[in-house]
């Protein structure tokens, strides 16, 4: 009615509606952007605060309506001044010194990705995966001949002797008996992408990027070869312990008596040996059987371990001729170790000579670990080949007790004039293959035979 009408206009009433929409507006304007869509807290200024791994547009805060993508150390970045720690930056937008980073900051999925904010997940370019993209990838995945390694975990050459031999003498490194060095074990494993950066490690028998290429067989030119061409020699030199008897002890073995231990100890003494390994220019790699100290270590024990590996990878005896000479001298007991023990001293040299193993060759390897089945004498290792009793090197010996340290080593004592070609340089390696497709006029698995004067 009339009335009514007129107390809803009055001037109390109208203040009292203003009053109610001014107190609704100061509610609205006190709350954050999108109540922080439930991934933080309303804090002051009504500014959110956001729960880890939330922001907005890649900010820090904001809505938190966007997921952060993980972190990890950027791949190309500007130099840190700070050369010993990064300056990195986290997902809160806080720099910090920190020592993982090396002179890179860290950087959202490393900066070789996109980051899907809906899901917090990145989208890795192309040669790039893990979370972060915190590592490439290898190429083709190896196609299924090599393994995926990271640089840290690639060896230095082939062989341990491509690292270090007795042309170059290391107090601080054994020279037989160790594996290939590393990356991680011997170089400043603090560059920033020893971890990130990866490469495919063949099989035996396969190269390239990828994986992809069939290995061909290796030789000389047969056109090179005179008559009066050096081959290549390689020297080895042991000083074993004459005699390897460890201290007793019933860890080992418990049902062992101390009886029981000593006769083991002198069997073990008696027994001691090591094995060679071979690696041919394709990479395959054989062990010999254990060769025996002592009266069975002659040449034509070395010889025959040598020649009867698989493949016929050293060669062949043709028209009596062995591809390999071997000489071998031994000096019980005429050394003195670091500890003063006597050791005796073994010399054994190799020349590589046959069409298989002319040229420069690998440097031998010397295996001395012990390697025998669980329980057959004290400290032995089960599940693993090839069987040996092994021998103890000492680091070095010296020669009656005088200063200069005499080293067991491997090394090349002779070159080689002759050199090692795929395909001997006489044909073309078929790399689906890994056969040689030999040129008119030679034949053979590296081409290494004439079939007509040419």
């Amino acid at each position: 009615d009339h009335r009514s009408a007129k107390r809803l206009h009055s001037l109390p009433f109208i203040m009292f509606r203003f009053a109610i929409i001014a107190a609704a507006v100061a509610v609205a304007n006190a709350a954050c952007d999108n109540a922080c869509n439930g991934h933080g807290t309303c804090g002051a200024e009504d500014v959110c605060n956001c729960y880890p791994n939330y922001r907005l547009n890649g900010e820090v805060d904001g809505d938190c309506s966007d997921r952060v993508c993980p972190f990890d150390v950027a791949w190309v970045d500007h130099i840190s001044l700070n050369t010993d720690k990064a300056l990195s930056t986290d997902r809160k937008g806080t720099t910090s010194a920190n020592d993982k980073g090396a002179v890179h900051n860290y950087a959202e999925c490393s900066g070789r990705g996109l980051c899907d904010r809906e899901s917090g997940t990145c989208s890795c370019f192309d040669g790039y995966s893990g979370k972060a993209c915190q590592r490439t990838t290898c190429p083709n995945d190896c196609n299924g001949h090599g393994t995926c390694e990271y640089i840290a975990e690639l060896p230095y050459g082939t062989v341990f002797g491509d690292y270090v031999d007795g042309a170059a003498i290391d107090t601080n490194n054994p020279l037989v008996g160790a594996k290939p060095f590393n990356f991680s074990s011997d170089i400043d494993s603090r560059f920033f992408d020893a971890y990130k950066t990866r490469q495919c490690k063949c099989d035996a028998g396969y190269g390239g990027a990828d994986c992809s290429l069939r290995k061909c067989p290796f030789g000389n030119d047969i056109l090179d070869v005179d008559g009066s061409s050096n081959n290549q020699i390689q020297a080895i030199s042991l000083h074993a312990y004459a005699e390897a008897t460890p201290a007793a002890t019933t860890d080992a073995v418990a049902a062992y008596t101390n009886s029981a231990l000593a006769a083991d100890d002198a069997k073990r003494a008696a027994m001691r040996d090591f094995a060679l390994a071979f690696t041919a220019k394709t990479g395959e790699r054989f062990v010999t059987k254990p060769i025996r100290f002592g009266a069975d270590t002659t040449e034509t024990a070395i010889l025959n371990a040598l020649m009867e590996l698989p493949n016929h990878v050293i060669g062949r005896t043709e028209n009596t001729v062995d591809p390999i000479t071997v000489t071998y001298t031994h000096a019980a007991g005429d050394m003195t170790s670091g500890g003063g023990v006597a050791t005796d001293m073994y010399d054994i040299t190799i020349e590589f000579k046959g069409s298989n193993v002319q040229g420069t060759q690998h440097l031998l390897e010397v295996l001395t670990e012990e390697c025998g089945e669980q329980f057959e004498y004290p400290g032995a290792q089960a599940g693993c080949a090839q069987q040996m009793y092994g021998t103890t090197i000492p680091q070095f010996a010296t020669d009656d007790g005088a200063t200069n340290a005499v080293y067991s080593h491997v090394k090349q004592s002779q070159a080689a004039d002759l050199q090692s070609y795929e395909c001997g340089r006489r044909g073309k390696c078929d790399y689906d293959t890994g056969i040689c497709q030999c040129f008119s006029g030679y034949k053979g698995a590296h081409c290494e035979d004439l079939t007509a004067l040419v």
